[in-house]
Order: C-alpha cells, then sequence, then structure tokens
C-alpha cells in the first residue's frame, strides 16, 4: 500500500468529475489561490497508481494530471481531518546532496511544533512521480480556517525566518524547484470555514 496524491486540471465541470469519481479517500475541489493546483485534489491509499479510467475519468475530460505515490517520513495526526486541507509539492533540484535534504526535511518536520494551529501534518518522499515536474517531497498539513493557512501558516516566523530560505533563489541555501504545487481544499468535516 502507498500513500497518493493526485492534482487534476479539469476539462469539463468539477462537478461532472466528481459524480464519475467512485474512491475512497479525500477528493475535492481545489481552492482558489493555489500554485498549480488545477481543479480536483485527491488524496487515498492505493496498492498501485490509478489510471484515470480506474478513477472514472477518460484523458478527454483531463487536462493534466499532477501527482506522486509517497511514504511519510514524519508527521502527527491526520491532515485529512480538519475543515482545511493542504498539498505541496516540492523538487529539491539545487545542489540536494545528502545533507542538505537531512536539514531541510528536519526544518519542515520542526515548523508544526513552532505553531499553534495545524491540526494535523505529514511530510513525505516521493517513490513515484508523474506529470509537469519531478516531485521528490509532499507536504501536508489540516487547519480549523482558511485564514490559518493563508494567513497564520504564510506569515509564521518559523515559515520566513527559517524554512523559507530553502524555496528562495536568491538565498545561498536555495535547495527547492520555484515550479511547485501548494494546492489547499474544504474537506467537508465541521463547519464552513
Amino acid at each position: 500500500m502507498a500513500d497518493l496524491i493526485a492534482l487534476l486540471t479539469l476539462r469539463c465541470p468539477i462537478e461532472d468529475a466528481m459524480a464519475r469519481i467512485a474512491v475512497s479517500g479525500l477528493v475535492r475541489p481545489c481552492l482558489p489561490g493555489g500554485r498549480n493546483a488545477g481543479d480536483l485534489l485527491i488524496r487515498m491509499t492505493v496498492d498501485r497508481p490509478p489510471r484515470l479510467e480506474d478513477l472514472g475519468l477518460t484523458k478527454d475530460l483531463v487536462a493534466a494530471d499532477d501527482g506522486a505515490l509517497f511514504e511519510p517520513i514524519a508527521g502527527e495526526g491526520d491532515a485529512r481531518a480538519s475543515p482545511v486541507h493542504r498539498t505541496a509539492l516540492f523538487h529539491a533540484t539545487r545542489h540536494p546532496s545528502a545533507d542538505r535534504l537531512a536539514r531541510f526535511e528536519a526544518e519542515m518536520i520542526a515548523m508544526p511544533r513552532r505553531t499553534d494551529f495545524m491540526r494535523g501534518w505529514m511530510l513525505g518522499r516521493v517513490t513515484r512521480a508523474w506529470g509537469r515536474f519531478a516531485w521528490d517531497y509532499v507536504w501536508e498539513q489540516g487547519y480549523d480556517r482558511l485564514d490559518d493557512l493563508t494567513g497564520r501558516y504564510m506569515r509564521a516566523p518559523c515559515h520566513w525566518g527559517q524554512v523559507d530560505r530553502w524555496f528562495d533563489p536568491e538565498h545561498p541555501d536555495w535547495l527547492i524547484e520555484p515550479h511547485l504545487v501548494h494546492a489547499f481544499c474544504r474537506t467537508g468535516i465541521g463547519a464552513p470555514v
């Protein structure tokens, strides 16, 4: 069994695609404001990567399919069990030595301890990627409110003061390709947020 994240960009109305998909897991429309997020987020556990047909879709309905199979390396709680779920996909391209990757992972894993608003989180290493980029990491979090992600998380000192340097092409520690995925959705759990 493996964890899977897929982000689909559709050629059909999202309601039509969701009516066709019959899989167990999180299947939700992506909210506006993401980056390379597509229209639909699918998060589930699988035996093998599904084909579009396995999901109930056909190639004529899907313009792009980005995704990954991954193995969690650290986490706490369930990022899918909160009203807002966020997934990011990263590709480590600039001098990805074992030491630099270990430091990056350690700082990502430390970030939830420095915040009080993540309700679940997981960092995973990609074992198989597809789509526009060769993904290396999946970073998931759960939040009670959308503003906890788009406001508090994005402005958190541990984000800007420490972790952001890995993503900044102007910083000497830059590691992560700027073409990343930042996707988030409402899970349907709890009250609207």
